[in-house]
Order: C-alpha cells, then sequence, then structure tokens
C-alpha cells in the first residue's frame, strides 16, 4: 500500500470534502436548514432579506422619477450648447 502525499490528500479533499470528512471522522454533513440550532437564524435572515427587499422595492418609484429629471435637465442642456451662443459653458470641450 503506498503513502499518499500531503500534495494528493489536499487535492482528493478538496475535490471530495465531504467524503473525506466522513471517512476520517464518521460524521456526515447535515445541511444547515436540517440543523435545529441554525433553524432561527437562518429564519432571522430570511426576515432581514425580506425587509430589504420590501425597502428596495418602495425606493424604485423614487428613483425612476429622479432618473428622468437628470434624463430631461442633460437633454436640455445639450440643446442649450446647440445654440449658436449659449448660455451655459461646458466644462470641458466636447468630443467630436
Amino acid at each position: 500500500m503506498t503513502m499518499a502525499t500531503d500534495h494528493q490528500r489536499a487535492d482528493h479533499a478538496a475535490a471530495a470534502p465531504f467524503h473525506i470528512g466522513e471517512r476520517v471522522t464518521g460524521m456526515t454533513y447535515v445541511p444547515p436548514e436540517n440543523r435545529p440550532f441554525e433553524q432561527p437564524r437562518l429564519k432571522q435572515t430570511s426576515a432581514n432579506k425580506n425587509e430589504e427587499l420590501t425597502r428596495l422595492r418602495g425606493d424604485i418609484p423614487a428613483l425612476v422619477r429622479a432618473l428622468n429629471q437628470l434624463t430631461a435637465e442633460n437633454e436640455e442642456l445639450r440643446q442649450q450648447l446647440q445654440l449658436p451662443s449659449p448660455s451655459i459653458v461646458p466644462l470641458r470641450p466636447a468630443a467630436k
């Protein structure tokens, strides 16, 4: 029987960490949602995410209004720049 090098063990462990853990420790992997002590934390995390999503969804109309206002102002400034004697001065020359 040949001994595996540390590098070979590391490669195999990275490829199949749970199988190695079961063989070495005799323990089986239990997903977090099936661990009783993890359920309250997962429920709180889920509640926090739902609260944040609700808040972000409420921000959408205000963000759309701001975007529309900025787009309209930008268009107005572009039109003023096209006038023979614009009433605004660009900070840097327009690229052609």
